[in-house]
Order: structure tokens, then C-alpha cells, then sequence
């Protein structure tokens, strides 16, 4: 694995960007262990680690203890990165929604509108609040704060 010594500015990033991407499409919002996310990225899963922890020292992923074995941990891609990534993997897959509300349920885009409000009503009938992210993608045409 290419360390943050090793590589420059820029490259790490990508490269992190591009694990995330794939992790997202493989597990959207499900939690997953180590060896399910070597296997999606074809890796071993010593260089998993590796990559998990670089990824979690960014605040993209969250991990906590198993509830099954204590001695193993669960992982979960942080959602609310996604508006952030605007370079290749995750920002390429939202870029088309410029400037529109996108909602994600559990890591998948299911639904957008332009109209923040309108998409929130949709998504509640549909899902749980606890299911469901709403980013706007690009610069948003109004600011919006809503709380469950």
C-alpha cells in the first residue's frame, strides 16, 4: 500500500477517493468486516487493513467493535463524504446531479429533485429517517437545515 510519506499530495487522495467509491458501490450503508472488503477489492487482507485505517484516519469510515466477537470490528462508510468527493469514483457518480438534492438510502442514490422539501416528503413515506442521507451536490441553490 502506498503510504502517505511515499506518495504525493493528490495521489493519495485519488487513490483513497477511488477504495471508497468501490467500497460504496459493494456495501452502500451496510456494515461489513475486513475480509468482505478484501474481497470486493481483491486484496489481501493485511493490505486491507491498511487501507481501512487510512481510510478511518480521514473520518470516512467508522468502525466499532462487533456485537458477535469483540475481537473483530464492524466497519461503515461515513455517507455524509460523498458531497465532498468531486474527482473521480464517488464525486463522478454524483457530478450529473449538479446543483439538485440527491438522496442516498443505505450508500445508493434512489431518488433527486431540485427541491430540497419535496424530496424529503417523498423519502419519508418511502424510508426510515435513519435510512436515509439528502446532500445537495455542487453549490445548493438554498440553504437548508432539517433535523430528525
Amino acid at each position: 500500500m502506498m503510504t502517505r510519506e511515499d506518495a504525493p499530495t493528490g495521489i493519495l487522495q485519488r487513490y483513497l477517493e477511488n477504495a471508497y467509491s468501490r467500497l460504496l458501490r459493494k456495501f452502500g450503508g451496510s456494515p461489513f468486516h475486513i475480509e468482505e472488503a478484501a474481497r470486493a477489492l481483491g486484496v489481501k487482507p493485511s493490505y486491507m487493513k491498511n487501507l481501512l485505517s487510512e481510510l478511518r484516519r480521514k473520518g470516512w469510515l467508522i468502525s466499532k467493535p462487533d456485537p458477535n466477537d469483540a475481537r473483530r470490528a464492524v466497519y461503515n462508510l461515513d455517507l455524509t463524504v460523498i458531497s465532498e468527493m468531486k474527482r473521480e469514483g464517488v464525486g463522478s457518480a454524483i457530478t450529473s446531479y449538479e446543483g439538485e438534492y440527491v438522496l442516498f438510502v443505505n450508500g445508493r442514490i434512489v431518488d433527486k429533485d431540485y427541491d430540497v422539501q419535496r424530496l424529503i416528503r417523498r423519502a419519508l413515506k418511502k424510508y426510515k429517517p435513519g435510512e436515509i442521507y439528502i446532500t445537495s451536490v455542487g453549490r445548493p441553490r438554498e440553504l437548508v437545515t432539517i433535523g430528525f
